[in-house]
């Protein structure tokens, strides 16, 4: 798989597909082969160039020691650094999680090169005081196996095998400094009312922390819309492809 070496950390990237870019930033602990899984990348190659591009501390990417390590603006330069690489001046984004994170963020920094963007289940507020992912964080230090077992904790079910594979073939200390920097980021609400970026929020309403953040934070935002996914949780926007596929290629097609 390509990747760009970015102040001396490797990224990984796919491509495929031609027309309008369009950029996909993956959510914490996922594979960025996730969006070929659920067919985001066969939904929509025919119309556009996709790139899905891996986070720093992730499979194959990069992963640098400490917290400032994984600091917003090394992420944002990360995907800057691919299009610039791919010789994209300017392209549609869609950020998961983690990845819609640092998609509002390079709408912030580096408004210029961002044509539209879709926020899956994600909020630009402070998680200072979100005692949930505080205890992510409290579990990620301990190690993956302490992860994977809180995870399963927290949502009643078992972790799928692959899925369980993947994670414990990741780094701890890694991801354990990316979601701390995550967790440290800046609260962007003033700001959002200079977002002059046709934007798509959309979050599960049994995301009980996100939700309602999420709906705050659109109605903020000049040229934002929200959608409200009923009976989902944090991952069900995600990968209910039934779904958001649909409403990303309205979404898409009207922006590209």
């Amino acid at each position: 798989m390509p990747f760009v070496e970015n102040d001396g950390v490797r990224i990984q990237y796919l491509e495929e597909g031609s027309g309008a870019p369009l950029v996909f930033l993956h959510g914490f602990s996922i594979p960025l082969t996730m969006f070929e899984e659920l067919g985001y990348i066969d939904a929509f190659k025919a119309d556009y160039r996709v790139i899905v591009i891996e986070s720093r501390g992730h499979g194959d990417s990069g992963k640098p020691a400490g917290v400032e390590s994984y600091r917003i603006e090394a992420r944002v330069s990360d995907v800057l650094a691919v299009m610039d690489h791919l010789g994209i001046e300017r392209t549609i984004l869609m950020g998961v999680s983690l990845g819609a994170q640092t998609a509002l963020a390079i709408a912030n920094i580096a408004p210029e090169r961002v044509t539209a963007m879709a926020i899956c289940s994600m909020h630009p507020y402070s998680f200072a005081n979100d005692e949930m992912r505080q205890g992510i964080l409290v579990a990620l230090r301990q190690g993956m196996e302490a992860f994977v077992t809180a995870t399963e904790r927290r949502n009643g079910v078992p972790t799928p095998i692959a899925r369980r594979e993947y994670l414990l073939r990741q780094d701890s200390a890694a991801l354990s400094d990316l979601f701390e920097a995550a967790l440290k980021i800046g609260d962007l609400s003033e700001k959002l009312k200079g977002f002059h970026v046709p934007t798509l929020v959309y979050s599960g309403s049994e995301d009980v922390t996100i939700h309602d953040l999420a709906r705050k934070a659109a109605e903020l935002m000049p040229m934002a819309q929200f959608v409200s996914m009923e009976g989902l949780n944090h991952v069900g926007p995600f990968v209910r492809t039934d779904l958001a596929i649909p409403m990303l290629r309205e979404f898409f097609d009207a922006h590209r």
